[in-house]
């Protein structure tokens, strides 16, 4: 939680610096709407982590592990991508790479909720799962997204 909301304090200082700023590297509203993205990121990672602990997951499902291995990847890559914004080059790499991640965490996200509606689960334990899953999916989305949105500014500043 203390990552998030340092996360949510670096998006209120990005939108207010760009407030306040009169030339910036690229178009104004790609700014806020990749600090926003990141932020929504963020807030889904956040949100894994509290129905984790709101639910008392103790064993998770193996949907769960790989769809987090394919979050950490994504984040990896996004990282590295974010890392070149300033040069707005080489940044295919990572975009494919997040692309992919997100394209297997969709195959892994519909192979986790057969597993859930397959009977072998108590309701209740269905629900808990589904709004885990879905939200480490959603978190997938939102770095692809975020992708599309560095690869549209990098188009527009070609």
């Amino acid at each position: 939680m203390e990552v998030e909301r340092q996360g949510d304090l670096l998006t209120r200082t990005i939108l207010q610096r760009l407030d306040r700023a009169i030339i910036t590297p690229f178009d104004r509203e790609d700014i806020h709407a990749l600090a926003e993205g990141l932020d929504d990121v963020a807030d889904r990672i956040r949100a894994v982590g509290e129905l984790v602990q709101l639910h008392q997951v103790i064993e998770p499902l193996d949907s769960t592990v790989e769809l987090s291995r394919l979050l950490a990847r994504a984040s990896g890559a996004n990282v590295r991508m974010i890392g070149k914004l300033n040069r707005l080059r080489d940044l295919q790499e990572e975009i494919d790479e997040i692309n992919a991640a997100e394209m297997e965490g969709d195959d892994v996200y519909r192979r986790g909720l057969a597993e859930l509606y397959s009977g072998n689960f108590k309701a209740f334990a269905v629900l808990r799962w589904q709004d885990i899953v879905s939200e480490l999916e959603e978190a997938l989305d939102g770095f692809e997204d975020v992708s599309y949105l560095v690869a549209t500014i990098a188009v527009k500043h070609a």
